[in-house]
């Protein structure tokens, strides 16, 4: 007599997808930085050709994607046209503002959304797998929150109590520095929050793509922020392990969406099915943004981006106008992620194209 056990390994497209590209750009990064160690780069500033392969060919890179997910697709356009035309132009007057009365007002603003952008996207990642894993119990949904939250939150906290030879947009865009001595409370909550998820963990159901996106989130965030002080480590853990899976999950879902019967896009139908045209089309947007960075703000990667301040206006007043405006992409790119990927009924379908597949495997 024989009987057979169905074990279910939850993923959002495939094994091999979730784990190339949710999974990998978590863990990669920390192999690259125990290599940088024994160089002494781990201290290095972020040198020309990672800035551009990294932060423009990810990072900003992945901020063009929301392209796809909303304004290259008509029927999502008309749904929400007030959000999704009107937040550009309110972030555009309020960044205007901002800096008006001090740019230092508009990049610490800019630098706090961005810091919940990115600790709100782990979260999102970890209540994805949860969802696929078929995980309803509201304790254990409370405790990965609130897992995520600390593990993330508390590097960050600690940054701000002893300034780093990084910063997140400018130099001193983060306040403080605080009182040192909040730490001394902040990491026995770090240590308990970490062992009570490990104890969850041991009793909770088989989902490991879960407990993958939560251990790189909380590796990636501690080796990078707290126990190495560099520039270019900072970048790895910080980048990778943001951009790529986002821009992973943009196609997954575009993917779908191209596939559904009665689709009227045909912009969108012939660069969704093809990622090289996905990724294409995100990098020249990328390079034609950060050209307009370097050549009317920074200054500071000529060669890389055209020489481009060779040839477009320069000064004081043209770079105050071009930094709120050239921020409205990424601006509007972190806000609109409060709307774009919620499973509250508020994005029909949004479910059905997420969870492509549960993956099964039988076993004696």
């Amino acid at each position: 007599m024989t009987s057979d056990r169905r074990v279910t390994f939850p993923t959002l497209r495939s094994p091999a997808f979730d784990l190339a590209f949710i999974a990998a750009p978590g863990i990669v990064p920390l192999v690259l930085v125990l290599g940088l160690a024994g160089t002494g780069l781990q201290h290095a500033e972020t040198p020309a050709w990672a800035f551009l392969l990294i932060v423009v060919g990810v990072d900003v890179a992945h901020v063009w994607s929301t392209l796809y997910r909303v304004y290259l697709d008509p029927v999502e356009r008309r749904r929400r046209p007030w959000v999704y035309f009107g937040l550009p132009t309110a972030i555009a007057f309020a960044s205007l503002l901002l800096v008006a009365v001090d740019p230092l007002w508009f990049w610490r603003a800019l630098a706090y959304v961005a810091v919940h952008h990115f600790i709100k996207q782990q979260v999102g990642m970890v209540m994805l797998y949860r969802h696929a894993a078929g995980e309803r119990d509201p304790t254990t949904r409370r405790l990965d929150q609130a897992a995520v939250w600390v593990g993330t939150a508390v590097p960050v906290l600690d940054w701000h109590t002893n300034p780093r030879a990084f910063h997140w947009f400018i130099e001193g865009d983060f306040a403080g520095p605080l009182d040192a001595t909040i730490m001394q409370l902040a990491w026995p909550v770090y240590g308990a929050t970490a062992l009570l998820w490990l104890a969850s963990r041991l009793r909770g159901p088989r989902n490991p793509m879960k407990d993958l996106v939560m251990a790189t989130t909380w590796a990636n965030w501690l080796v990078g922020i707290v126990l190495l002080n560099g520039d270019l480590t900072y970048t790895l853990t910080n980048v990778l392990l943001h951009g790529v899976p986002y821009l992973a999950l943009v196609w997954h879902v575009t993917d779908r969406r191209v596939r559904e019967p009665g689709l009227v896009a045909p912009t969108l139908t012939r660069l969704g099915r093809r990622a090289l045209t996905f990724l294409a089309l995100v990098l020249a947007l990328a390079f034609a943004e950060e050209l307009l960075w370097d050549g009317l703000v920074w200054h500071e990667h000529g060669a890389w981006f055209l020489n481009a301040q060779d040839w477009l206006p320069t000064g004081d007043i043209v770079a105050l106008l071009a930094i709120p405006l050239l921020s409205v992409p990424q601006a509007t790119h972190y806000v609109l992620d409060g709307f774009i990927w919620r499973m509250d009924g508020s994005n029909p379908g949004l479910a059905e194209r997420l969870f492509l597949r549960m993956r099964s495997t039988e076993s004696p």
